[in-house]
């Protein structure tokens, strides 16, 4: 063998182990060696009920690269409760082994700032009953000095406003120190989260992708490449890159997010954006993501029932 084929040979050696190193150092699953179907039993249906499942942190990708995350669990106190029982499971695209922790972390600050905002509505309302309900019983004391039938009438006002306050710290304000206590265990839980490796969420992240490069006139032309709709998820599901049960968990915590269900006038994409905390262009893209997974939850529902 010449000096130049030996060369040759040696470069094609260093490429090889630079490749098989990368790959070892990004995480592509929780159990490597297990197909994506495995994960299927994490996820409940539409109407199973959560008890015994552990809360699932989805750290979703968005078409300007940041992160959004959301909980399949949208009642606050719910899932309190259910961080509490057991450790979450953070979703996320394949990320290099040592940025797993920070994918973590990042799960874990989302989940606690949105119920630190839940306190902070809880907290507000307190605060108010009970200053009226000092300010109640500190007109009644002061009104006890007056003689005559105005003495009577601030005595029953005086058992009022105690009455008042009583109430006020017993629904209100004992549930309030209560709640505090729960969320911080709920905070604790996340040392013990497992993170999980998305297969669904690398495809909507080379969606986005996707999207971004496109001229307006390209736009529509690549349904599949693009999700455009119900159908390019069902060949997902056909590829086995994700399950129903899966895409219909995201699509029910995308809902909920992005209050879907509640009743009004439908909102605008930028107002549903900016509460969300991200851009128009994912806001549509998730928004279209929901609707497919309900039409594909509906199908598979027929699809049990025959």
């Amino acid at each position: 063998m010449s000096h130049g084929e030996k060369s040759r040979q040696h470069k094609r050696e260093n490429k090889s182990a630079e490749h098989a190193k990368a790959e070892s150092s990004t995480v592509p699953w929780q159990n490597p060696g297990k197909p994506a179907e495995s994960a299927a039993p994490r996820f409940r249906g539409a109407d199973s009920e959560a008890v015994g499942v552990p809360a699932g942190v989805w750290i979703l990708p968005t078409a300007t690269e940041h992160s959004w995350a959301i909980s399949d669990e949208s009642d606050p106190q719910k899932l309190v409760e259910r961080l509490r029982e057991r450790a979450p499971e953070i979703f996320s695209i394949a990320v290099p082994r040592e940025e797993v922790s920070a994918a973590t972390k990042f799960g874990r600050e989302s989940i606690a700032r949105q119920l630190k905002e839940r306190t902070l509505e809880s907290l507000v309302p307190l605060v108010t009953r009970l200053a009226l309900g000092g300010v109640w019983v500190l007109v009644a004391l002061a009104g006890l000095r007056i003689p005559g039938m105005a003495k009577i009438f601030d005595e029953i006002l005086l058992v009022a406003g105690l009455g008042f306050l009583g109430y006020t710290v017993f629904f209100n304000a004992l549930p309030f120190l209560k709640w505090l206590g729960d969320r911080k265990q709920a905070d604790q839980s996340f040392d013990g989260a497992v993170w999980r490796h998305s297969a669904l969420l690398d495809r909507l992240a080379q969606a986005l992708k996707t999207r971004r490069t496109l001229k307006d006139d390209e736009r529509g032309k690549s349904p599949d490449a693009e999700l455009l709709d119900a159908n390019a998820y069902r060949k997902l599901i056909e590829e086995k890159i994700t399950t129903p049960e899966e895409l219909s968990t995201l699509g029910l915590a995308i809902e909920r997010a992005m209050r879907f269900t509640e009743k009004g006038e439908p909102r605008k994409i930028s107002e549903i954006a900016r509460e969300c905390g991200i851009d128009p262009e994912t806001a549509i893209f998730y928004r279209d993501l929901a609707a497919a997974a309900a039409e594909i939850r509906l199908d598979h529902q027929y699809k049990i029932q025959d």
